[in-house]
């Protein structure tokens, strides 16, 4: 890539790259689904075996219980039956369920899958 025109080459790759996570990202934001919010105090989070990770479970590594593999091997559970929160069933319903933090509550936002890219 030293030779001539190669740093050309890397500059438009990485545009092009840049622009297709963008129009990916817009995709979802403009797909996102507001599913619901709790108190964060009615939940913890708990380490998982890694048969019962969930990839499409999107949750910030800081709320990661010691000795828990992030970023998937943890989930929150609710405190009142210790069911798993999402339950499952709503997080196949979505690409990915996204966990936010914002004001003492877990709001939960589901997005679409992202599009498979046609192979050139």
């Amino acid at each position: 890539y030293g030779g001539e025109g190669g740093g050309e080459l890397i500059r438009e790759f990485t545009e092009d790259i840049l622009a297709e996570f963008f129009e990916e990202a817009d995709r979802a934001v403009e797909g996102a689904t507001w599913l619901e919010d709790v108190d964060e105090g009615s939940v913890e989070f708990r380490a998982v075996p890694e048969d019962e990770e969930r990839w499409d479970l999107v949750i910030p590594d800081w709320l990661a219980p010691d000795g828990a593999e992030v970023p998937f091997g943890f989930r929150p559970f609710t405190r009142a039956d210790g069911s798993p929160w999402p339950a499952n069933h709503v997080i196949d319903r979505y690409g990915r369920v996204v966990v936010v933090p914002w004001e003492g509550r877990l709001h939960l936002v589901g997005t679409p899958l992202p599009e498979e890219a046609p192979e050139d």
